[in-house]
């Protein structure tokens, strides 16, 4: 009888174990959402989800019919600018998200060593920014890929929208800073 409560216990343990080791970070019912942003508005062709906001200034930099969708920005400037990516993703939420960004790139002129990307929410309170940078020069041909985590909304009736990514040249002198597609996806 003893035998048997130590092999009960023992099986439990490790079917615990084990449950614990296979878990995923969010649970079944986790919802997730992507969409691509191709935004630059000089090509009225390209794909997006019904849901994007298409919005681009168009000081950033040259048009090159190239890259995804056959569209991209070339910057070449010491004076820093931001091209901005939007879309109108609604997320419903108070807790924590996982994101996932992809940018494009297909071009030999985008030779930036230290590009600066954000990505971030704005609805009524500001999400804390979320930032990495990318050598542009060594990026691969085609996507780039980054992620983190967001902590849970300041915003308290848990309504997130719009989502924003953006691109910043750095500035330096003789190289070039390009703008693609964007990809987002969020996990929560």
């Amino acid at each position: 009888m003893i035998k048997l409560k130590r092999m009960f216990c023992v099986l439990t343990s490790c079917a615990t174990s084990i449950l614990l080791i296979n878990t995923p970070l969010f649970s079944a019912n986790a919802t997730t959402i992507a969409g691509i942003v191709d935004n630059d508005t000089s090509n009225p062709y390209y794909s997006n989800y019904s849901n994007t906001i298409h919005s681009f200034n168009g000081t950033w930099g040259t048009y090159l019919s190239n890259g995804y969708n056959n569209d991209s920005r070339l910057r070449q400037s010491i004076t820093k600018g931001n091209y901005e990516w939007v879309w109108n993703a609604n997320i419903y939420t108070t807790s924590s998200i996982n994101w996932i960004a992809k940018v494009y790139l297909a071009n030999a002129s985008f030779t930036d060593p230290n590009a600066y990307y954000e990505i971030y929410e704005d609805t009524y309170i500001t999400m804390p920014c979320h930032y990495f940078h990318l050598n542009q020069n060594l990026a691969p041909n085609g996507f780039s890929v980054f992620s983190g985590t967001m902590p849970p909304s300041p915003n308290y009736n848990g309504t997130l929208n719009p989502w924003f990514g953006l691109v910043q040249n750095s500035g330096i002198s003789g190289v070039g800073t390009g703008a693609d597609a964007f990809y987002f996806q969020f996990t929560y």
